[in-house]
């Protein structure tokens, strides 16, 4: 079993970082708007259920990755190489 990971979320929090978690709802909020300037943390969900209730609930924002053609999702490793190269421009 992985340990939960919000005593993790919660210091980064504390260390004043939002916690972003990336959801596949086109409601959220575009990844290439956000601005990564001042640090985060991002949370990318497994392929199956996504991101835990738990860490939703404990996130400030939630961010999806634009999706174009008839794509309807990405696989997780896919998912955080975007969401990385977001954070770092």
């Amino acid at each position: 079993s992985v340990p939960s990971v919000l005593p993790v979320l919660q210091k980064a929090r504390e260390n004043g970082l939002p916690v972003l978690s990336t959801v596949p709802d086109s409601a959220a909020e575009d990844i290439t708007t956000v601005d990564f300037s001042h640090g985060a943390v991002t949370v990318i969900g497994n392929e199956g259920n996504g991101v835990s209730k738990e860490v939703k609930a404990f996130s400030d924002r939630f961010i999806t990755i634009p999706m174009g053609g008839k794509a309807e999702s990405l696989n997780a490793s896919a998912a955080a190489t975007i969401t990385m190269w977001e954070m770092m421009k």
